[in-house]
């Protein structure tokens, strides 16, 4: 859980974004190859739906994901921090920013300071990791076949025997901080000292003197000087470019944007071009109403607009209803694709339909179309498997 927390503030802030699944078109920060080992996220889940139930939309998944690191490291042995609460929930997740922001395993000591300097961020002291993500140091440190001589022989050996037997193992996992990777504790300083910290960028730590000083004298304080240290830093992390007020949401659930198609909300970049550049030659589409199109002008202003966002369903954006299809017919769909849905006889009498019918009508329907969808190239039996983790393959 405090891996999760590290993680989701390093690129939008401290706005539960690692929380988010990824999608057809976008593939979010939990798909980053450097967040594979994260774990929790069904638990997180879990607590938002309680939460949910008792007061719905008002406690962010931010604040439940901020929370429940604090906790988690109390349970483990680790120090108490405060906890600001009213943060909201980001609406961008995405994995390459995942990759250009978190500090690499192959980082030396300049690369991470300057990383962490951007966010004030410090390292492991419990979890677990690909072999992936140091494989080069046991099998090709230089591309030559050698291995990284800054790492214990007999670490290294030890971890080509028993975890990471092949250079292109990209399944297996190994504890960062062995014999306490599950404890909250001065383990992993001990092992970085011993020249047996798992990553590239954990040696780098003792290649700057006052990194190293800074170290040996954590190892030789009593716990309580790391766990005040290290409260404090997550107090200050807990701060990183916090959404609050109007900025962001308040998600109803945590791996999911509010957005869909008769809810929701849309990117402008995601249609910009309708109203802007339709066909190359700095036009609007003329199948866009017109006072709609001047209205969306106003809340996306550039062509180039990568941030803002608009409601899909003006008026009605956050209750599943028709409203979607009304507006289809009025030729107020926010995407080229919601218009060419008007542009088809068929298509166009079943929608003035179910816009005629009782709302019951569609209830019945949608729910049957997503039985169906349900049923779509489903694995059973021997086919596929039963991952022991959602978010990796079993090895």
């Amino acid at each position: 859980m405090a891996n999760n927390e590290l993680c989701s503030l390093n690129f939008q802030g401290c706005d539960g974004s690692v929380l988010i699944n990824s999608t057809s078109n976008n593939q979010a920060e939990k798909a980053a190859t450097p967040n594979l080992t994260l774990r929790g996220f069904d638990f997180i889940d879990r607590v938002k739906s309680l939460v949910e139930k008792e007061c719905p939309g008002v406690v962010s998944c931010a604040d439940i994901l901020a929370l429940v690191a604090r906790d988690a490291v109390g349970v483990i042995g680790g120090p108490f921090w405060r906890v600001p609460t009213g943060r909201r929930d980001g609406r961008i997740s995405n994995s390459t920013e995942a990759l250009n922001n978190i500090p690499a395993p192959t980082f030396n000591f300049s690369a991470l300071q300057t990383s962490f300097a951007n966010k004030g961020l410090g390292a492991h002291t419990i979890g677990i990791s690909h072999c992936s993500s140091f494989n080069s140091r046991l099998y090709n440190f230089t591309g030559k076949g050698d291995q990284d001589p800054s790492l214990d022989s007999f670490y290294a050996a030890n971890l080509k025997k028993n975890k990471c037997k092949s250079p292109n193992d990209n399944t297996s996992i190994t504890e960062m901080d062995p014999g306490s990777f599950r404890t909250f504790d001065l383990g992993y300083y001990k092992n970085v000292l011993k020249r047996r910290g798992l990553f590239q960028s954990d040696a780098a730590l003792i290649t700057n003197a006052a990194s190293k000083s800074s170290i040996i004298n954590i190892v030789s304080s009593p716990p309580q000087v790391f766990f005040q240290v290290f409260a404090a830093s997550m107090e200050k992390m807990n701060r990183i470019e916090v959404l609050t007020g109007s900025m962001g949401e308040i998600r109803k659930h945590c791996a999911v944007v509010n957005r869909a198609h008769t809810i929701g909300i849309g990117h402008c970049s995601s249609f910009s071009s309708r109203l802007y550049n339709f066909t190359g030659k700095g036009d609007q589409d003329p199948s866009l109403d017109k006072f709609y199109a001047a209205n969306l002008k106003k809340a996306c202003k550039s062509l180039n607009d990568n941030v803002t966002f608009v409601e899909m369903d003006p008026g009605s954006f956050r209750t599943f209803d028709l409203g979607y299809y009304k507006n289809v017919l009025k030729r107020r769909g926010l995407f080229q694709s919601d218009a060419a849905l008007i542009t088809d006889a068929a298509t166009k009498s079943s929608i003035i339909s179910l816009v005629n019918s009782p709302p019951e009508v569609f209830f019945q329907e949608f729910a049957l179309s997503m039985e169906k969808m349900g049923r779509i190239e489903v694995k059973t039996g021997t086919t596929g498997e039963i991952r022991k983790n959602c978010a990796v393959v079993n090895s």
